[in-house]
């Protein structure tokens, strides 16, 4: 009942009771996909690479006509540097976009070629 009131007000589910730092014991098949599209300088960032960090609930979220999981991630005690992915939920899709204000001039930097609803929706999950 309440994921489907959460949907209806946000357009997003609860994805049963997972938050992103749950992902490489209980989805290590997304926490794989995640990690083959990061390059090798983020792989050195714990909170960054294996989800070492604080987290919201994972939803799913439409995206277009694709259901994903949305996960977002921060660097503990400092949420301003944070990652947004989407999976699909078969993880045969995963896009993602970190921002870290003291990187990239505080632009956000995507990785796993998402396309224009997939960095609309990345966009909206930093803000």
């Amino acid at each position: 009942m309440l994921a489907i009131g959460l949907m209806g007000l946000s357009g997003a589910a609860l994805a049963e009771d997972l938050y992103g730092y749950d992902l490489p014991k209980r989805r290590p098949d997304i926490m794989k996909a995640y990690q083959a599209i990061m390059p090798p300088e983020m792989r050195k960032i714990g909170w960054l690479y294996k989800f070492d960090g604080t987290s919201d609930p994972v939803v799913h979220k439409l995206v277009g006509r694709e259901d994903f999981l949305s996960i977002w991630v921060c660097k503990p005690h400092d949420c301003d540097n944070a990652v947004a992915v989407l999976a699909r939920p078969d993880a045969s899709r995963v896009v993602a976009e970190v921002k870290m204000p003291n990187e990239n001039e505080g632009q956000g930097q995507y990785f796993g070629n998402p396309n224009d609803a997939e960095t609309e929706a990345l966009d909206a999950r930093l803000q």
